[in-house]
């Protein structure tokens, strides 16, 4: 195709060819007559991203942000298309253990991550919900979900700083600021936001020392007593992990993880059971049920129990999950369209925005064309890896 022959003729006269492969391998011949091809770009620095992206505007190919897929193949996206694949960029350019920052690259993998930090007894605090190598750029940027909690917090409010390419090619870099710090943070703008406003670089993740204990707890309750949580998250000790499995029988199976010292768990595990009124029983993992996080909203702890006396008025309800429980929230998983759709008119009736960085794009695109918020470059999603 003419488009592609030109793409990577600017892209070779930019880059070095060792930086992007083509699907098709050859673009004369196996390209004619084709309407799917990518350029998928493996980017050394920030500067190549830039370039990459000024590439793409000037002929007005869309650019795809991700990783690798499971398999380890980069994932094919339909059209013509650039692809970055970031797990190139997987540096740990510094950890500092008195300050229990750790500043890497994105493309670096959760697992791999895990595993450094292992090395020096720290912790991000959160745990992937799936065993699969997902980069950090992924979590960040809401893609992929994470086991999180009250404790140790989510993987959102663990960033202390940012590098983000954005559309226009300009690097924006946030500074690592004191917590008494006031005033609007840009650094927020930019997460759980699937690559629409950037490309995510660069992150200085705040860690924790690796606690002294663990336990896990499990018991069963009816669906909307999981609501009682809310009191004991209010008072602590904070949980590592607060979860429900919700089945159509209206039975919910909440796990209870706590991490700290002897005295600590001992104290969470009494306050949760006052909370739920029943006995927690000792658990050797988490997540008997399985995970599936098709969909997800967010709901207020007041709201629980009003949204699950909607669901069992449900004749078609499925099961879902309510994980990533907060003091102020909790998510709610799986359970597919039926079950969100519930949450959805409650939150509708409560005037209540799922969405805060929907709600932003919003309130953006009613004064600024979105030509000129997201640059010429229409940025897609970021792939699922």
């Amino acid at each position: 195709m003419a488009e592609a022959e030109q793409l990577l003729a600017d892209l070779r006269g930019t880059l070095p060819e060792s930086r992007f492969e083509v699907e098709p391998a050859t673009v004369a011949g196996t390209l004619a007559g084709e309407d799917q091809w990518s350029v998928t770009i493996q980017p050394r620095s920030e500067r190549d991203v830039a370039k990459t992206f000024a590439v793409a505007a000037k002929h007005g190919i869309p650019v795809r942000i991700g990783g690798r897929s499971p398999q380890g193949r980069a994932a094919r996206w339909p059209g013509g298309v650039v692809r970055i694949d970031m797990t190139s960029l997987h540096d740990v350019l510094t950890l500092d253990q008195k300050s229990h920052l750790i500043q890497v690259r994105v493309g670096i993998s959760v697992s791999i991550l895990k595993a450094i930090l292992g090395d020096a007894r720290l912790t991000t605090g959160w745990e992937m919900r799936v065993d699969e190598p997902h980069t950090l750029g992924a979590v960040l940027a809401g893609v992929v979900a994470v086991r999180c909690g009250p404790l140790y917090g989510t993987p959102a409010e663990s960033i202390r700083a940012l590098t983000v390419i954005l559309p226009s090619g300009e690097v924006f870099r946030s500074k690592v600021a004191p917590r008494s710090a006031t005033g609007p943070g840009l650094t927020s703008i930019f997460l759980n936001t699937h690559g629409r406003l950037g490309v995510l670089i660069e992150a200085a993740v705040r860690v924790f020392p690796q606690p002294e204990n663990t336990h896990c707890y499990v018991c069963r309750v009816p669906a909307a007593t999981f609501a009682n949580l809310a009191s004991w998250l209010a008072v602590g000790p904070l949980p590592h992990l607060v979860e429900a499995h919700v089945l159509p029988d209206g039975q919910a199976e909440v796990l209870v993880s706590l991490h700290g010292s002897e005295k600590t768990i001992l104290l969470g595990k009494s306050a949760a059971e006052h909370a739920l009124g029943t006995t927690l029983q000792d658990f050797t993992g988490i997540g008997s049920v399985p995970n599936i996080p098709t969909h997800r909203s967010v709901l207020k702890w007041s709201d629980v129990g009003a949204f699950v006396d909607a669901w069992q008025a449900d004749p078609n309800r499925t099961y879902f999950q309510f994980a990533n429980a907060s003091t102020h929230s909790v998510h709610v998983f799986g359970g597919g369209p039926a079950v969100h759709e519930i949450i959805r008119n409650r939150m509708n009736a409560l005037a209540i925005t799922n969405d805060p960085i929907d709600a932003l794009l919003r309130d953006l695109k009613r004064t600024l064309d979105p030509q000129n918020l997201l640059g010429d470059v229409p940025i897609g999603r970021h792939n699922n890896a």
